[in-house]
């Protein structure tokens, strides 16, 4: 619906959060935040190379997504 995803180990963020009781400490919080969809490729899991994909019909007409680059089976 948002065309969002989320990363692991991309686009972190801080929040500053403020102690809740008196005596703690306020803490600095690391989230992850979402990126559109359109900033994010698929990486090739034989070539490594990011790559668009194709899609193929095998002998038994099942439909298959294949690497535009290498073309092995994704």
């Amino acid at each position: 619906k948002r065309n969002k995803v989320s990363v692991e180990g991309i686009n972190l963020l801080f929040k500053n959060v403020r102690a809740r009781r008196q005596g703690e400490k306020g803490q600095k919080i690391q989230f992850p935040a979402a990126l559109n969809i359109s900033n994010v490729a698929l990486v090739c899991p034989k070539c490594g190379k990011i790559t668009r994909v194709s899609h193929k019909i095998l002998e038994n007409n099942e439909r298959v997504r294949i690497c535009k680059k290498c073309k092995e089976i994704i």
